[in-house]
């Protein structure tokens, strides 16, 4: 039987899974643009974005490989319930705190942590759900399914965030995503799967040292595939190029274009649409393209990208600042999609199942390893360099390390 997108529609668990993350992704969604208004509201400081950034990816990387290792042996679908719902009480927390005008920037950062800390359990367990409700020969359309409607999910909330918040203010945004948490904790454990009773038994006999012993299993078994820890250290500076832009897109929209706030709900929309489209095509383009040459190129335009953000504060007028931002951040997505599939399908078609969760979670410890470091470290630089230098000096480092790549005979087998 042919694969396509069709065939995906069949599988039953996996479906209803992809349902609850996409109500998920929704909420997420509402919720960043009201959570970057709530920072502003607290503290009125861009260096704070980047900690709070820092923060947010801080347990990915110091808890999740331990996660994945625990996880390993747990029924995965009890984990990403428990998890859910764990997010939406302390989603539920800081609206109670901020209505009673009781947040404070370090209560904030702590519950950040900790909600962030019960996703890095959630995320490996995910990964190793995926193989138990999804054919192996699936995984080209069906991941590239997950990946582009959960784009066009979160689209839609980034669209309707101003309305919200408008009618419902920083609480009501937040509110949702809370709701969004509890409805995918029910959607998920209502899925008719009865995973095996061996790994049951197994979570009885867990011990501290059986956690250690996976974990450092999960490490060997990474660093000896050279072709998942290869993976790993790409995504690794991908990510770390990706920082500036999150870190200063306010300061960018409204402290260099001076540009009203829609612009920024502008940048993340278009983005979004390019990141759904650029998942979507995925097979598609990896059937004419081998995934090297991918990689390098999408690499590439990302630095464009940024250059381009340095030149558009020179456009003559608002309407053409906002064709400049729309175009450019519609393409950065695409090809930003593009890789994020390329990565996630490479590592799933080349990892053993019973490695998935500790692979996953050490792969993504060390993809996010150097985010928190460069927060912070430009949470001090953007006091004496300005955002479009710092903008600049990332576009050309991207453009010429993923020019590079093309050239490295190690990644043809990607």
């Amino acid at each position: 039987m042919k694969q396509g997108y069709r065939t995906i529609m069949h599988h039953r668990c996996f479906m209803q899974n992809l349902i609850a993350n996409l109500i998920n992704r929704l909420g997420d969604s509402i919720d960043m643009i009201a959570f970057s208004w709530l920072v502003y509201a607290l503290t009125d400081s861009a260096a704070w974005s980047a900690i709070v950034l820092g923060v947010n990816i801080l347990p990915n990387i110091l808890i999740q490989p331990i996660a994945g290792a625990i996880v390993e042996q747990q029924p995965k679908k009890r984990v990403m319930v428990l998890c859910d719902l764990g997010r939406g009480v302390l989603t539920g927390l800081i609206i109670l705190l901020y209505i009673n005008q009781l947040l404070y920037p370090w209560i904030l950062l702590v519950i950040t942590f900790m909600n962030n800390t019960l996703e890095s359990f959630r995320n490996p367990a995910e990964t190793g759900f995926i193989p138990r409700i999804l054919p192996k020969e699936d995984y080209d359309f069906g991941l590239s399914l997950n990946q582009s409607s959960a784009r066009i999910f979160e689209l839609i909330g980034t669209g309707i965030a101003g309305v919200i918040l408008s009618v419902g203010g920083i609480a009501g945004a937040v509110a949702i995503d809370m709701l969004t948490f509890f409805i995918s904790a029910f959607l998920i454990a209502t899925i008719p799967l009865q995973e095996e009773k061996a790994e049951k038994k197994a979570t009885i006999r867990l011990q501290c040292a059986s956690y250690l012993h996976d974990l450092k299993d999960g490490y060997r078994y990474l660093r000896g595939t050279k072709i998942l820890f290869t993976l790993a250290i790409l995504a690794c500076i991908m990510n770390m190029t990706l920082v500036p832009l999150n870190s200063f897109e306010a300061p960018y929209i409204s402290g260099i274009l001076h540009a009203p706030a829609y612009m920024l709900s502008l940048l993340s929309i278009m983005m979004t649409i390019g990141i759904g489209v650029g998942s979507f095509l995925y097979p598609y383009a990896h059937r004419r393209f081998s995934n090297h040459v991918l990689l390098a190129f999408g690499g590439m335009m990302t630095g464009v990208y940024y250059a381009a953000l340095t030149l558009i504060p020179g456009a003559p007028s608002i309407e053409i600042i906002g064709i400049c931002i729309g175009i450019s951040s519609f393409l950065f997505g695409l090809f930003a999609g593009i890789i994020i599939s390329l990565v996630n399908i490479a590592f799933m078609s080349r990892v053993d199942t019973a490695y998935v969760s500790r692979a996953s979670s050490i792969l993504s410890a060390i993809a996010t390893a150097g985010m928190p470091i460069l927060s912070f470290i430009l949470s001090g630089v953007c006091s004496f360099a300005s955002v479009l230098d710092i903008l600049l000096v990332c576009g050309i480092f991207t453009i010429v390390l993923f020019a590079g790549m093309m050239f490295m005979k190690s990644l043809n087998d990607l």
